[in-house]
C-alpha cells in the first residue's frame, strides 16, 4: 500500500514536471522562433510550410490577401521567424501571435513606394558581434526627430520615423558596447540585423608584495574584519534608485545607454516617456520643463513644474515644484519645494522645502526645511528646520532646529536647537539648546543648554542644565540642581557639585552647640556644596541633632586656605517636627594642612536661630539654645517667632 502511494506521488511529480516543460516550450513566442532555411527559390506559400515544420508552429492567412505564390530567395540560419517574414514580407504584411499561431493579414501602414513615402519603419535584431546572442536593452534612437525605441528580450526592435524627421542614421547604444550609427536607407520599410562590439576592458596590473613563508598566518589566528560598515549614504542612492525604478524600461534603459546630452528650449510631459522628450527624456537638458502629472529629464536650466512629481537625472537650476515629490540626481541650484518630499544626490545652493521630508546627500548652502525630518549628507551652511528631526553627517555653519531632535556628525559654528534632545561628534562654537537634554561628543565653545540634563566631553563657557550637567573638562561653570565634572577651572554652581580633580573634604569637629558634628564639602575652591549633619551626646534621652545644607568659598594661601561658608540647619530634639526651628551660620575660619591629605580647620561663627514659640521644645530647650546669646527677639512684629544670635567657634579636621 505505501509502495503504491510513493508511486502515485512519484508520477505526479513527473506530470507536473512535465507540464511545466510543455508551458514552457509553448510560452515562448513563435515570433521568436529560430529556424535554418535554404530556398534559393520557393513560393512563398512553400517556404511558410517549411517554417511550420521547423519551428512547429501554424500559420493562419487569407490567400486572396497575401500573395503567397510570388518567388521568394530565403537562405537563412538561425534567424528568427520575426526577421524572415521581414524580409519576404519587407512591410506589406502584418503578424500577431496568437498561441501556437501567426496570423498574417495586410498591413495597415503599407510601405509608400519612393519618392511618395513619408514615414520609414524600420524592423530588426540587435546581436552580439562576439558571439552571436541576441541583446535586450539596446537603445536605436533618432537625434533629430527623438523618436527612440529599446530591443525586447529576444533582441528585436521596431522604429517608425515620422513625417518630421530628416535623419540619416539611427544612432544604436548599449552600456559595455561600442556606439554604432545605422545609415537609413530612403526605403518604406527595412529589415534590419544590427551587431554590436563588445568594448575592451582594460584590466589594471595590480602589485602585491610577497610574503615570507615565516610571517603567514593560518588557521584561527587569522582576524575576519566585517568591512560591511552600513552607510546612510548608500540609502540616498537607493531612493533615488528605487524613485527611478518606477520608470518605464524604455526610459531607464536609453538613460543608462546614452551618454550625449541633447539641449532643448521647452518640453512638455503627460508622464515620462509621454511627452516632447519622448523617451530620451533621461539624455534631454531643457530650459523649461511643464509635467502634467510628471516628467523625467537629464536636467533643467531655468524652471521646471509638475503636478505630482519631477524626476531629473542631473542638475536643476532656479525653480522646481513638485505636487508630491522632487528627485534629482545633481546638483539643485535656486529653490526646490514639493508637497511631500525631495530626495537629491548632489548639493543645494538655495533653500529645499518639504511638506514631509528632505533626503539630501551633498551640501546645503541657504535653507532647508521640512514638516518632518531633514537629512544632509554634506555640509550646511545656513538653516536646516524640521518640524520632528534634523540628521547632518557634515559640518554646520549656521543653525540647526528641530522640534524633537537633531544629530549632527560634524562641526557646529551657530546653534543647535531642538525641543527635546541634541546629539552633536564634533566640535561646537555657539550655543546647543535643547528642552530635555543634549549630549556632545567633544569640545563646546558657547553655551550649553537643557532643561533636565546636559552631557559634554570638554565645555568652554557655561553649561546649564535643569538637573544634571555632566562634562569631562570645563573651562567655565556649571549651573545645575547636579554638576559633575572631572576637572573645572570655573564654578559650579548648585544644590550638589562634584569635580574628580575639584575640592571635595570630609570633616569631623565640634562647636559650641554640637560637639559632634560631621560634613561633606564638594565642588570646587572658588564654590562648593556643604552637606552637614550633627549631635549633642550630652544629653541623652532625647539629644539635640541637626542636618543642614550649604555653601561655601576657600581662598588659598600658602599651605593653608581661608574659607568662608554660610549653612542652613534645622534642629531637632528627639522626633522632628514642622514648627520652624532653623540655624543659620556664616562661619570664617582658616584651614592649615597637617600632612597629606589631612587638615585641621578653626574659625568663629555669626549664628542666628529662627524658632517658633509654639514649638513643643521650646521652652526646655530653645529658649534660649545659647546661654550667650545677644539678641532673643520676636522676629519683625510676629509674635509667633522669635530670633536669637550669638557668637560662636567651631574646629574640625579634614580629610580630603
Amino acid at each position: 500500500m505505501d509502495v503504491s502511494k510513493r508511486s502515485l506521488h512519484l508520477l505526479q511529480v513527473l506530470m507536473v514536471l512535465f507540464l511545466l516543460g510543455t508551458t514552457a516550450v509553448s510560452a515562448q513566442n513563435p515570433l521568436e522562433r529560430r529556424v535554418t532555411l535554404s530556398n534559393k527559390q520557393s513560393r512563398v506559400k512553400e517556404v511558410l510550410q517549411e517554417i511550420e515544420k521547423k519551428a512547429h508552429l501554424s500559420f493562419s492567412y487569407n490567400p486572396e490577401q497575401i500573395q503567397d505564390e510570388k518567388m521568394v530567395e530565403a537562405v537563412y540560419e538561425n534567424k528568427p521567424v520575426r526577421f524572415i517574414l521581414d524580409r519576404i514580407f519587407k512591410g506589406w504584411v502584418d503578424y500577431k501571435a496568437k498561441g501556437n499561431y501567426i496570423i498574417l493579414h495586410p498591413s495597415k501602414k503599407p510601405p509608400v513606394p519612393e519618392p511618395k513615402f513619408q514615414k520609414i519603419r524600420i524592423s530588426g535584431y540587435v546581436l552580439d558581434d562576439g558571439n552571436g546572442t541576441y541583446l535586450n536593452g539596446v537603445s536605436i534612437y533618432d537625434t533629430l526627430s527623438f523618436y527612440s525605441t529599446v530591443s525586447d528580450v529576444n533582441g528585436h526592435f521596431e522604429i517608425e520615423l515620422g513625417e518630421n524627421s530628416n535623419a540619416l542614421f539611427l544612432m544604436v547604444k548599449k552600456q559595455d558596447y561600442q556606439d554604432t550609427a545605422y545609415f537609413i536607407q530612403r526605403e518604406g520599410f527595412q529589415s534590419v540585423e544590427l551587431r554590436l562590439k563588445p568594448k575592451r576592458i582594460e584590466i589594471p596590473v595590480v602589485l602585491v608584495d610577497t610574503i615570507g613563508a615565516d610571517s603567514i598566518q593560518t588557521g584561527d589566528s587569522i582576524a575576519v574584519i566585517d568591512t560591511n560598515v552600513p552607510n546612510w549614504k548608500d540609502e540616498v542612492k537607493q531612493d533615488y534608485k528605487r524613485i527611478r525604478g518606477m520608470l518605464s524600461e524604455q526610459l531607464r534603459f536609453n538613460a543608462e545607454n546614452i551618454n550625449d546630452t541633447f539641449l532643448r528650449k521647452f518640453q512638455f510631459s503627460f508622464v515620462p516617456g509621454i511627452g516632447t522628450n519622448g523617451f530620451l527624456g533621461g539624455s534631454v537638458v531643457n530650459d523649461y520643463s511643464l509635467n502634467l502629472i510628471g516628467g523625467y529629464t537629464k536636467g533643467v536650466r531655468k524652471a521646471e513644474v509638475g503636478g505630482i512629481f519631477n524626476l531629473d537625472e542631473g542638475d536643476v537650476s532656479y525653480f522646481q515644484g513638485g505636487g508630491i515629490f522632487n528627485a534629482v540626481g545633481g546638483n539643485v541650484t535656486g529653490f526646490q519645494g514639493a508637497g511631500i518630499f525631495n530626495v537629491t544626490e548632489g548639493n543645494v545652493l538655495g533653500a529645499q522645502a518639504a511638506g514631509i521630508f528632505n533626503v539630501l546627500e551633498g551640501n546645503t548652502t541657504g535653507f532647508q526645511g521640512a514638516g518632518i525630518f531633514n537629512v544632509s549628507g554634506g555640509n550646511t551652511l545656513g538653516v536646516q528646520a524640521a518640524g520632528i528631526f534634523n540628521v547632518t553627517d557634515g559640518n554646520i555653519v549656521g543653525a540647526q532646529a528641530a522640534g524633537i531632535f537633531n544629530v549632527s556628525t560634524g562641526h557646529i559654528h551657530g546653534a543647535q536647537v531642538a525641543g527635546i534632545f541634541n546629539i552633536s561628534d564634533s566640535t561646537l562654537y555657539g550655543a546647543q539648546a535643547a528642552g530635555i537634554f543634549n549630549v556632545h561628543a567633544s569640545r563646546l565653545n558657547g553655551v550649553q543648554v537643557a532643561g533636565i540634563w546636559n552631557a559634554a566631553e570638554e565645555i568652554h563657557g557655561f553649561q546649564v542644565a535643569g538637573i544634571v550637567n555632566g562634562a569631562s573638562k570645563v573651562y567655565g561653570h556649571q549651573i545645575g540642581l547636579i554638576n559633575i565634572a572631572d576637572s573645572v577651572s570655573g564654578l559650579q554652581i548648585g544644590l550638589l557639585s562634584y569635580s574628580k580633580h575639584g575640592y571635595h573634604k570630609w570633616e569631623i569637629g565640634a562647636d559650641e552647640l554640637f560637639y559632634t558634628r560631621t560634613a561633606l564639602r564638594t565642588g570646587g575652591h572658588k564654590f562648593h556644596n556643604i552637606i552637614q549633619m550633627g549631635i549633642d551626646p550630652r544629653s541623652s534621652a532625647d539629644p539635640l541633632w541637626f542636618v543642614g545644607y550649604g555653601i561655601g568659598t576657600s581662598f588659598p594661601m600658602r599651605r593653608s586656605f581661608f574659607d568662608i561658608d554660610l549653612t542652613a540647619s534645622s534642629i531637632a530634639k528627639g522626633a522632628p517636627s514642622y514648627r520652624l526651628s532653623t540655624l543659620s551660620q556664616l562661619y570664617m575660619g582658616m584651614d592649615f594642612y597637617l600632612a597629606k591629605k589631612v587638615s585641621i580647620a578653626a574659625g568663629i561663627t555669626l549664628n542666628a536661630f529662627f524658632v517658633d514659640v509654639n514649638h513643643p521644645d521650646f521652652t526646655e530647650s530653645f529658649n534660649p539654645i545659647h546661654r550667650a546669646v545677644f539678641m532673643n527677639e520676636p522676629l519683625g512684629n510676629s509674635s509667633f517667632y522669635r530670633i536669637q544670635s550669638w557668637m560662636g567657634a567651631k574646629v574640625a579636621l579634614r580629610f580630603f
